[in-house]
């Protein structure tokens, strides 16, 4: 039953693919969305699938326009996010290729090419004075001299 849903629900969002900034308010947005999932379960559940079938076609037919455009949209999306992904490797196996050893805590050694750098670590914050004579008894605070 899972991946006949997981499947209609991939067909219906390839065709009813408008996203948030397609929309003028999110009201529009929430709005279809909520018709998206009424289909999808309609046909899920196998409640007017025929009505549902036919409304489908009557919106790709009057949407294809959008429809391909998103979906080209939607590859490129893909396809720039697979080149970033491939140099982020990339950049990691350049790294993995200039660490010489590791240390015994298992950090790497890298050669004078590749120095890491940190952030500056935060002083450590001393201990404030504490003040002398009491806290506000009417006691005289005590001074230096009158120690």
């Amino acid at each position: 039953m899972a991946d006949r849903e997981v499947s209609i629900r991939r067909r219906i969002s390839n065709i009813y693919n408008k996203r948030e900034r397609d929309f003028e308010c999110l009201l529009d947005y929430n709005n279809y969305l909520e018709e998206v999932e009424d289909i999808i379960l309609s046909i899920v559940e196998g409640k007017d699938v025929v009505e549902m079938e036919r409304k489908i076609k009557q919106y790709q037919r009057a949407n294809e326009d959008s429809i391909a455009a998103n979906l080209a949209k939607k590859a490129e999306d893909e396809a720039n996010r697979a080149a970033a992904a491939i140099a982020i490797a990339s950049d990691v196996q350049e790294l993995d290729g200039r660490i010489k050893e590791r240390s015994p805590d298992g950090n790497p050694v890298v050669d004078e090419d590749c120095r890491m750098s940190y952030a500056p670590s935060v002083p450590s914050l001393q201990t404030q004075p504490t003040p002398l004579g009491g806290g506000g008894g009417g006691e005289k605070p005590l001074t230096a001299q009158g120690r």
